[in-house]
């Protein structure tokens, strides 16, 4: 396999990735937690996350600087692995792990959100002056804790002192 054709194929696998990661990071939020609908979505969202974050490190790679994009998979990433790893607390009984577990899931939603706009803006030729970059970026820290807070309203945290009851 050729230099160009595996560069390629490392894109169409980015791609086919970031699109499992909209679609099962949309699915997830949809479906109530704890169903089997969630969890599988879910499962489908991280690992798109690992395969998304991992194609868009190797496609990077050959630039001398890093790129804006490159920033979002890195915090995206970041922000997946928070959130397995909030989820993994609830085999330690930790009252909260539900909120850290949205938290971080939601923000990482955001940066592929975020990510797949600007690159749909830039691989379409359209206009990319910096401040749209910027305003996409941070748009979701302004549109988010709303939703969150909406969200969290739904799962009030369960201490130790009421979960007994």
């Amino acid at each position: 396999m050729t230099d160009s054709l595996l560069h390629r194929a490392i894109v169409v696998l980015h791609i086919a990735a970031a699109v499992v990661a909209l679609g099962g990071g949309a699915a997830a939020l949809r479906w109530p937690n704890g169903t089997a609908a969630h969890r599988r979505a879910g499962r489908a969202y991280v690992w798109a996350w690992v395969l998304f974050s991992a194609t868009g490190i190797w496609i990077g790679r050959a630039r001398p600087t890093i790129s804006p994009f490159e920033i979002l998979t890195i915090l995206g990433a970041i922000c997946v692995a928070f959130g397995v790893r909030a989820f993994r607390k609830t085999r330690s009984g930790a009252p909260a792990w539900r909120h850290d577990h949205l938290r971080w899931m939601i923000r990482s939603y955001a940066f592929v959100v975020v990510a797949s706009i600007n690159q749909i803006i830039v691989q379409g030729g359209l206009p990319n002056p910096p401040w749209l970059f910027w305003t996409l970026s941070l748009a979701p820290f302004v549109v988010l804790p709303p939703y969150v807070a909406r969200l969290r309203g739904r799962f009030p945290v369960r201490t130790h002192e009421n979960s007994s009851a």
